[in-house]
């Protein structure tokens, strides 16, 4: 039985040392073809990664790892499952990004600069066969070999999967260092920890799942997502992490640190997943049918911390639903106003810095931020009271009706279009969605759902929509702060306490976040067509009592009354019982 197993270490260390050279030859096989294909004529870039995928998936074939590229859609539900924390992340950097890129794609009027879709065509089969590559190279041969020398040992797996992640990272940045240039190296450092961890989270589904298919998707999308913005940018396509001019170096540097930071709490997670694994992991390469492998300890675990604390979490919960923040529908409107201002102001340092001298950049940027702090501040008021708000993502084609009469505002917008300078209609739209979400969430969804759970009943529904709309009209007395005039910023107090009557109305009647974010993205949307982006928002200019004044007013004062006919007494009964269904009472 010794020399069995004696024989058994010694031809996994082989197949590790196999797989390891085959991980070496399908990299240096795509190095070698550069110059026959720039002699060819062809495309190095391209040529590049399609014969590493097809010498690094033919390797995995050969040493006898096809089970691990058969198809497997669980596999792949489950890859994008646990990967989406850093999807969402990648989409968020992309934002930024499509903002930096503003200037470029939108400041002439063109709404697509010439070849972009042969560029993004070019961008998704690179990428395609840039993420078969590179996942076959490192989660399959590397990872799967270092699995039939080490899966047996204690750690094993997670030096495995550390060892194959670092050799990830660092071939993204190896042939591009140099010693001369110190900010190189630190660029090169971090770009081998941030790509590292991705890689290193990888792992987990491929491990969990014997299959590829999944990471391989997952590694696909996110190269895809930020070349497609280069492509449709026209700026050229790279893999070159690390510059030697310091500005570009400094921003590198950041952007890389940031990633790192996004991708902690994954890692950890996934750290914990792989060192949960019951022994022996052997991998693709190894017969290991005797060898009673189990995939699922982790679940085990997870499952018995979740009934462990099941308690003390319920218990903690409860305490924070009974905080008098939340039992005072005062505060609440107070807190929530204060707190998403409180993360604004602090995450408004990233666009400042990163599109300084860029108006129409910083405004996107700061899109992307407003949307998501508020967007978070909806996530965390349902999940603070999972289980008993039943949501308030349900679509309402009436409600959205009841909405449209404020897109009345845009009226006198119009009376300036026959002589104004037009701003791009889709920028315009996108700067739009900050006010036109964030105002919604923090001045009236939140403080107006929580309202309802309190008053349990049609005792105070005039007494909601009052105060929250008086808030509403307040806040915007502090845009007096960053330079709008008096007489403007009072004239916009009054006529945004009548809208927010109406649309506090339409919020009570559906029970839906959309009918009113949509109108009053839509609102902002054609106000700001005409509007010094520079300067959006806020209104520098003095109250004159022209048509526009006049229509303006008339408008707003018909939204009050829209608003009070749709809370009419008549229809409390209806709103109370709508809450009162939603707050499952």
């Amino acid at each position: 039985m010794a020399e069995a197993r004696v024989e058994q270490k010694k031809s996994n260390t082989t197949i590790m040392v196999i797989a390891l050279v085959l991980t070496a030859v399908t990299f240096f096989v795509g190095r070698l073809v550069t110059p026959l294909a720039i002699n060819l004529g062809l495309d190095d870039f391209l040529v590049r990664p399609i014969v590493r995928a097809i010498v690094g998936v033919g390797c995995m074939i050969a040493l006898g790892g096809a089970s691990w590229l058969g198809f497997n859609w669980k596999a792949i539900r489950d890859a994008w499952h646990f990967s989406r924390v850093l999807i969402m992340i990648n989409l968020v950097i992309a934002a930024f990004m499509l903002a930096g890129y503003s200037e470029t794609l939108f400041g002439n009027g063109d709404y697509l600069p010439a070849g972009a879709i042969t560029r993004l065509i070019y961008v998704t089969i690179l990428c395609f066969f840039v993420g078969v590559n590179e996942e076959a190279m490192f989660r399959g041969l590397m990872f799967g070999g270092l699995l039939a020398g080490l899966g047996n040992r204690k750690n094993g797996v997670l030096w495995a999967a550390i060892i194959s992640s670092l050799a990830f990272g660092l071939v993204h940045v190896v042939f591009d260092l140099s010693f001369d240039n110190p900010l190189g190296i630190v660029q090169g450092l971090l770009k081998t920890i941030e790509t590292g961890m991705f890689g290193f989270i990888l792992c987990v589904p491929v491990l969990e799942s014997r299959c590829m298919l999944g990471a391989m998707t997952v590694h696909m999308f996110f190269d895809w997502i930020l070349m497609a913005l280069s492509a449709i940018d026209g700026s050229e396509i790279t893999a070159q992490y690390i510059s030697a001019d310091p500005q570009v170096a400094l921003s590198g540097i950041v952007v890389f640190i940031v990633f790192i930071i996004l991708y902690t709490p994954k890692t950890i997670q996934a750290f914990k997943r792989l060192r949960s694994m019951r022994l022996p992991q052997y991998g693709p390469f190894v017969n290991a049918r005797s060898a009673k492998l189990s995939n699922t300890a982790w679940r085990d675990e997870e499952l018995h911390e979740k009934q462990s604390h099941v308690g003390e979490v319920d218990a903690r919960v409860g305490r924070l639903r009974d905080h008098k923040v939340f039992n005072n529908p005062y505060l609440t409107i107070l807190s929530t106003f204060v707190v998403y201002v409180l993360l604004i102001n602090i995450l408004d340092i990233i666009p400042s810095v990163v599109f300084r001298g860029q108006p129409v950049a910083y405004h996107l940027g700061g899109t992307v931020i407003s949307v998501g702090v508020s967007a978070l501040l909806l996530y965390g008021f349902q999940r603070h009271f999972r289980g008993e708000l039943s949501g308030l993502y349900g679509w309402t084609t009436a409600g959205l009706l009841l909405a449209l009469p404020g897109l009345a505002l845009a009226a006198a917008d119009v009376l300036d279009w026959g002589t104004a300078k037009f701003n791009n209609p889709i920028i315009a739209l996108l700067i739009a969605l900050a006010p036109g979400v964030s105002e919604e969430v923090v001045n009236r969804i939140i403080p107006g759902a929580n309202w309802m759970r309190i008053d349990r009943g049609s005792k105070s529904i005039w007494t909601c929509i009052l105060a929250t709309s008086a808030f509403f009209g307040a806040s915007h007395a502090l845009n007096i702060f960053a330079g709008a005039s008096v007489s403007m910023t009072l004239f916009q107090v009054f006529y945004a306490i009548c809208i927010g009557v109406a649309f506090q109305a339409v919020f009570l009647r559906t029970g839906s976040i959309w009918p009113t974010i949509i109108v009053h993205t839509l609102i902002d949307a054609l106000d700001f067509l005409t509007r010094d982006i520079a300067k959006v928002g806020l209104m520098v200019e003095e109250l004159e009592f022209g048509p526009q004044f006049w229509i303006t007013l008339v408008v707003a004062i018909a939204l009050l009354v829209w608003g009070i006919y749709l809370a009419r007494p008549a229809k409390h009964a209806e709103i109370a019982a709508l809450w009162k269904e939603k707050w499952n009472q």
